[in-house]
């Protein structure tokens, strides 16, 4: 289970019951999957290609709009393994 947090990503180790548990215990919680609509309203077309928008500003262009999609997928997924892992640059090689 990861949070963010005002000093960055907070990763607990737990099984998947007491995750659940967890989340159940807070009915306010809304969760951003990578299908949400808060995540589809980060891309978007430009004259020059698509682009999608992270907290460190924009990434791309990309030539479709599927591209930009599937990129952004792929930096939140690093963006969420960031929080185990030792190595934040690879975000920077997403975009």
């Amino acid at each position: 289970m990861s949070a963010r947090t005002e000093s960055g990503p907070q990763v607990t180790q737990m099984p998947l019951a007491e995750v659940i548990a967890s989340l159940a215990s807070v009915p306010q919680l809304k969760l951003d999957g990578i299908s949400s609509e808060r995540v589809k309203e980060r891309v978007l077309e430009k004259e020059d290609g698509w682009y999608f928008t992270t907290r460190g500003g924009e990434k791309g262009p990309y030539t479709t709009e599927k591209q930009a999609k599937r990129r952004l997928t792929k930096y939140i997924l690093m963006a969420q393994e960031e929080g185990r892992s030792d190595r934040p640059e690879e975000l920077e090689k997403v975009g």
